[in-house]
């Protein structure tokens, strides 16, 4: 889940087959009409860190399920 939203929803980074590589997508467009569940976890990294890993990846990482 990004720290970014879009229409008031959050926006979220994925790496799927859909688009083949790492996108930070708004949340209608990957979780449509999907049932899901939010659960809280702790983390020990700061979030700001996380996500700078994760946009350092959109566009470079190709998906691969293996």
């Amino acid at each position: 889940m990004s720290d970014r939203a879009r229409d008031g929803k959050p926006m979220l980074i994925s790496n799927t087959w859909r688009n083949g590589t790492v996108k930070e997508e708004s949340w209608d467009q990957i979780v449509g009409n999907w049932k899901f569940e939010v659960h809280d976890i702790e983390i020990v990294t700061a979030p700001s860190l996380i996500l700078a890993k994760a946009r350092s990846c959109i566009n470079r990482v190709k998906y691969d399920l293996f």
